[in-house]
């Protein structure tokens, strides 16, 4: 930045140049050194220094659009599943409900399973005990 202030303040002596306008785009440090380093010059007088700085003004936020019956959806994740399992309904409290009552359903099962295996380990256990024996 500094050798781009220099350049600048060697071309307007070269040229004989006595008023400058400068016109500044987009922050940063260099633009700000280039602008202290200029401004510091005797060689000639700034006369005007503007920021052209493009600022994005693109209006207000548009509001929401609201929900719409029967839209209502809570999804359902599962441990051993991959992908979640969207419940819908009329209205939010009921796709909650439907929810939990999935989960109720599939942890029932889950807890059966795991009761099944029990029984089972102990007539697993028998048929070993025999087979070594």
């Amino acid at each position: 930045a500094e050798q781009v202030a220099e350049a600048i303040i060697k071309k307007t002596e070269d040229y004989g140049i006595q008023k400058v306008s400068l016109q500044a785009r987009n922050p940063g440090l260099g633009r700000d050194i280039v602008i202290k380093k200029i401004s510091e010059s005797k060689s000639f007088e700034i006369e005007e220094l503007v920021d052209k700085t493009p600022l994005a003004f693109n209006g207000t936020r548009p509001r929401k659009k609201p929900l719409e019956e029967g839209i209502y959806a809570c999804e359902v994740y599962l441990p051993d599943i991959d992908k979640s399992n969207p419940i819908y309904a009329d209205t939010l409290d009921e796709a909650v409900k439907n929810a939990n009552k999935f989960a109720e359903i599939y942890l029932e099962g889950k807890i059966a399973n795991l009761e099944r295996l029990l029984d089972r380990k102990d007539d697993i256990r028998k048929s070993l005990e025999k087979e070594l024996d």
